[in-house]
C-alpha cells in the first residue's frame, strides 16, 4: 500500500509524455500477478512461456495472428537492448507465477526495476545494483492529498487528528491507508476516532469494510442482506481469500470462487452471493477472473475468517496456524487474525492465540518466534481497555515476551562487542518499530541499552544509542505530554542522543511546536503551550550528561533558528544536527 504500483504507472506515463526516462526507447510495466503459471502452459502461441509473450498479452491486445507474431518478435528484440526498461511490479506476489518467466526477466541486456514488499526476495536482492526504500508520502504530500480529497474544514480536522497521534501518523504515510482514512473521516468522524485511536490496522480495515458495504447497500437495496447473511458473505470472502493465498493466487479463478459457493448448504444463497460479490466492490471482476481491491483486503478477510474459526474452536485453524506461523507471506494476515480475536475476546482471546503459538513446532533459534509474539501482542494492546496493565502482567507471567526481548537485546549487544555484527540488534529494533504498541511497555529493555552506552567499546555504545533512538521515541514523548510522568524524562533524554528534536514557533497563539525527526524525511509534530514546552526542554537539558550536551545543544539551537527563518528548508538542518548530536565533547 505504499504506492509501488502507482509509482510504476507514473514512470510509464512520464516516459510516454517525454518527461522522464529519455534514455529508454521502450518501457514495459508488467505486474507479477499477470504471470500466472496456469496461463502459460505452452498449449498455444499466446500461452508460450516466454517474457515477450507475457508482455504482448498484458500490454497489448492484437487480434490478428500475424500482427501478434510481429509484435512478439519486436518485443523480443527490444528485450535484448540496454535501452529497454522492464518494470516488474509486485515481486512479493510471485506465488503461483511462472518461475521461468521471472527468471527470464532477471537476465538479459534490458534494464530492470523490481518493485516489491521487503520479504521473500532475498535472492533477487543479491542481484540488484541499487536498492531504494519506498517510504510512502512525505508530510507535504500527505497534506496535499488530504486537501484534494476533503473539504477544508474536514481536511484540517483529519490532519490535526493525524498529527496528534504518532501511531496514526505512521500508518497515514502509506497512501492506501491515507485513502481509507479520508473516506472514513468524511463518512463517520466519531467512529474513526473510536476505532483507530491507537493505530490498529485491523481497526482501519474493519471500518472501511463496513463503509464499502454500507455504500453498496445504498446502491442495491434489492440485494440487501440481514446481519447474519452479511456475516456469512464475509465468511465466503474469507474462504476465497485464504484458499487463494494458500495457492499463491492473487488473480482468483472463477472455479475457486464457484467451489467455495458450492459449499453453502442453501442453493438460493449460492446464486444470491454470486450476484452480490462483484457488485459489492469487495471482490472485483478482472476479465474472467477475480481479485480483491488490494492484497491487504485479501489478507484482512482471510485473517477475519481464521479468527472466527479460532473462536469457534475449529480444529483446522489450529493446524493451519501451526504449519504456517513463521511464513512471512502470512505476517499481515496473522496481524488481522490477532486484531479480530483481541477485539472479540480481549485478553482471553490473545492469551488463546499466544498459547497456540507455543505449541510445536517452534522455530529453533527463537528470534522469529519472539517477533511473531510481538506482532500478535501489538494488536491486543491497540484495542485493550482498562484491563491493559493487569492483562499485560498476566500475559508476561505466562509467555515472558518482554523478558525474552530483553535477553535478545543483550545477545544483540554481545554480538556487536564480539564481531561488530549489528544484524540482530537491527532486527529487534525493526520488530519494535513494526509493533509500535509493544514498544511502550518494553521498559525493561532500556536499562541494558542505557548501560551499554557506557561500554568501553565504541561500536557497542554507538549501536546501543541508535537502538534506543529507534524504540518508539515519539510514543514516549506523547505519553509524557499526557501524564507528565517525570520518570520518562531520563529515558527520553537518552533516546534523543541520536534523534533530532527541534522547537519552533507555532501558528497557535502562546504555543510552540516540538518537532521530532525519528526518520529522515518524516516528522512528528506537537503543538503545546509555550510554558509546557520550555519546561520539557529544560528537563531534557538537565537529564543530559553535561560533558556531551554542549555541542548538541548548540547544534539544536542553530538548527532551530534555521527552521524558524526558513521552514521550507528545514530538512537541510538535519545532517548538521544529526552529526553534532553524536559529538562526545
Amino acid at each position: 500500500g505504499t504506492g509501488k504500483t502507482t509509482l510504476s504507472r507514473k514512470l510509464a506515463y512520464s516516459w510516454a509524455q517525454r518527461a522522464w526516462g529519455k534514455a529508454f526507447e521502450a518501457v514495459y510495466v508488467l505486474p507479477v500477478r499477470a504471470l500466472q503459471q496456469s496461463q502459460y502452459n505452452n498449449l498455444s502461441m499466446r500461452r508460450d512461456e516466454t517474457l515477450a509473450t507475457a508482455i504482448a498479452n498484458h500490454c497489448f491486445h492484437p487480434r490478428e495472428e500475424d500482427e501478434y507474431k510481429r509484435l512478439r518478435r519486436q518485443i523480443s528484440q527490444e528485450l535484448e537492448q540496454p535501452t529497454t526498461l522492464l518494470v516488474l511490479d509486485g515481486l512479493d506476489e510471485r506465488y503461483g507465477a511462472s518461475e521461468k518467466l521471472l527468471g527470464q526477466a532477471l537476465v538479459g541486456n534490458h534494464k530492470l526495476l523490481l518493485l516489491s514488499r521487503p520479504y521473500g526476495i532475498e535472492q533477487e536482492r543479491s542481484l540488484v545494483d541499487l536498492e531504494i526504500e519506498h517510504v510512502g508520502l512525505s508530510d507535504e504530500q500527505m497534506e496535499n492529498y488530504v486537501s484534494g480529497e476533503l473539504p477544508p474544514e474536514l481536511g484540517e480536522g483529519l490532519l490535526s487528528f493525524i498529527k496528534e497521534h504518532p501511531a496514526i501518523e505512521a500508518v497515514a504515510h502509506v497512501p492506501v491507508n491515507l485513502h481509507i482514512l479520508c473516506a472514513l473521516w468524511q463518512n463517520d468522524v466519531g467512529g474513526v476516532r473510536a476505532e483507530i485511536m491507537r493505530g490498529s490496522l485491523p481497526g482501519l480495515y474493519r471500518k472501511l469494510t463496513r463503509y464499502i458495504w454500507e455504500r453498496y447497500e445504498r446502491r442495491h437495496r434489492e440485494l440487501c442482506l440481514q446481519n447474519k447473511e452479511r456475516e456469512e458473505l464475509f465468511d465466503v470472502l474469507g474462504k476465497i481469500a485464504l484458499r487463494a493465498l494458500e495457492r499463491g493466487d492473487l488473480l482468483i479463478s472463477p472455479e475457486l470462487v464457484g467451489a467455495v459457493l458450492e459449499e453453502l448448504p442453501n442453493s438460493g444463497d449460492r446464486q444470491l452471493f454470486r450476484d452480490i460479490l462483484p457488485a459489492s466492490g469487495l471482490l472485483q471482476v478482472v476479465g474472467r477472473q477475480y481479485q480483491f481491491p488490494h492484497l491487504t483486503f485479501q489478507e484482512y478477510f482471510a485473517g477475519r475468517l481464521l479468527a472466527r474459526q479460532l473462536l469457534s474452536s475449529e480444529a483446522n485453524v489450529r493446524k493451519f496456524f501451526s504449519e504456517h506461523k513463521y511464513e512471512r507471506q502470512y505476517g499481515v494476515m496473522f496481524s488481522f487474525l490477532s486484531g479480530e480475536v483481541s477485539k472479540e475476546q480481549g485478553v482471553e482471546g490473545i492469551r488463546q492465540l499466544l498459547s497456540l503459538l507455543e505449541e510445536t513446532p517452534q522455530e529453533v533459534v527463537g528470534v522469529q518466534h519472539l517477533l511473531l509474539q510481538m506482532k500478535l501482542l501489538n494488536e491486543w494492546l491497540c484495542v485493550a481497555g482498562e484491563d491493559l496493565e493487569v492483562g499485560l502482567a498476566a500475559l508476561e507471567e505466562e509467555f515472558h515476551v518482554m523478558d525474552s526481548l530483553q535477553d535478545w537485546f543483550r545477545e544483540g549487544l554481545e554480538r556487536v562487542r564480539r564481531k561488530g555484527d549489528r544484524a540482530l540488534l537491527e532486527l529487534l529494533t525493526t520488530g519494535l518499530q513494526g509493533s509500535r504498541a509493544v514498544a511502550a511497555p518494553a521498559e525493561q529493555v532500556l536499562p541494558s541499552l542505557i548501560e551499554a552506552m557506557r561500554d568501553k567499546d565504541y561500536d557497542v555504545r554507538s549501536a546501543a544509542s541508535e537502538a534506543l533512538g529507534e524504540i518508539s521515541l515519539q510514543q514516549r514523548i506523547e505519553t509524557y505530554w499526557a501524564t507528565q510522568k517525570q520518570g520518562l524524562i531520563p529515558i527520553i533524554a537518552t533516546q534523543l542522543y541520536h534523534t533530532p528534536l527541534l522547537v519552533r514557533t507555532s501558528l497557535k497563539p502562546h504555543h510552540q511546536q516540538v518537532v521530532l525527526y525519528p526518520t529522515a524525511g518524516q516528522s512528528i509534530t506537537w503543538d503545546k503551550p509555550h510554558e509546557e514546552v520550555q519546561r520539557f526542554v529544560q528537563q531534557i537539558k538537565s537529564a543530559q550528561p553535561n560533558s556531551a550536551f554542549r555541542v548538541r545543544d548548540a547544534a539544536s539551537y542553530v538548527s532551530r533558528e534555521v527552521v524558524k527563518a526558513t521552514p521550507e528548508h528545514a530538512e537541510q538542518a538535519l545532517p548538521l544536527l544529526t552529526a553534532a548530536r553524536k559529538d562526545s565533547y
